[in-house]
């Protein structure tokens, strides 16, 4: 989408695809993402900007990538991530990045394995409720 009129309502279900790259989400508004499996050569499997009212349960990849994310965000609002189970290797599970970021909310998500679990970028860590953890 774009600012002035960004994409919503979408639903994704029941996915698993290799790419190059993994699922781009810009400007977005009230997107689910369940059942999602993306096997990336280069990206994050959900690289995530300027979007909210996000809700991802169980996406994951099978193949790790060390130098990015299983998902990344820069100013994301208002998302509940669910039910993840991250392979160990990915550089971490979740990068949090900008200014706008707030409230993501993280529950259910199995993350011992991963040595690196949170990536938050200084601007994000500035805020009190950019990053809830509920177990």
């Amino acid at each position: 989408g774009i600012p002035e009129m960004p994409v919503s309502d979408i639903s994704i279900n029941n996915v698993n695809i290799q790419a190059e790259n993994g699922f781009f989400i810009q400007e977005a508004k009230n997107v689910t993402i369940s059942d999602f499996i993306v096997n990336s050569d280069k990206g994050p499997v959900l690289d995530v900007r300027n979007s909210e009212e996000l809700y991802f349960d169980n996406v994951r990849t099978m193949e790790v990538n060390d130098q990015v994310p299983v998902i990344r965000m820069e100013n994301a609002k208002n998302v509940f991530i669910t039910n993840c189970f991250p392979k160990a290797g990915s550089a971490a599970f979740l990068e949090l990045r900008g200014a706008e970021t707030e409230k993501v909310v993280l529950q259910g998500n199995y993350l011992d394995r991963m040595g690196t679990k949170l990536m938050v970028a200084p601007e994000v860590m500035k805020k009190r409720d950019a990053l809830i953890l509920l177990k």
